[in-house]
């Protein structure tokens, strides 16, 4: 009898998924900060700014997290994940978020649309 639902995958495959997941969240960091670049270029404080600044620790974090858990990987072996294993590596979207979704920022870097993952 196998109880609940798990997921099996092997460490290559769940290095490949690790790996996506961080550079989601690289791509992101970056657009935060195109968007603190910009104003600062405009020579105006962004209203925003700390929410901004705090968004691009969170995925620095993020980052660092999915890119410890990609280095130990065991070569060779399978990993039977479940459903906490999953959000805890970031490879489901929290159900109370939505999707994976990246901020569509306009010119002064408030976010006006979201862009899935």
């Amino acid at each position: 009898m196998i109880e609940g639902l798990k997921i099996e995958m092997s460490s290559e495959q769940l290095a490949g998924r690790l790996a996506e997941r961080i550079r989601w969240h690289e791509q992101t960091i970056e657009a935060y900060r195109e968007a603190l670049l910009q104003s600062e270029v405009r020579g105006r404080a962004h209203r925003n700014r700390s929410v901004l600044e705090h968004q691009v620790r969170e995925h620095q974090e993020q980052t660092a997290v999915l890119s410890l858990l990609r280095e130990h990987l065991i070569p060779g072996e399978v990993y039977r994940l479940t459903e906490c294993d999953l959000r805890f590596a970031d490879l489901v979207p929290d159900p109370y978020l939505g999707s994976f979704v990246r901020p569509e920022l306009d010119e002064e870097g408030a976010e006006v649309s979201a862009d899935p993952a």
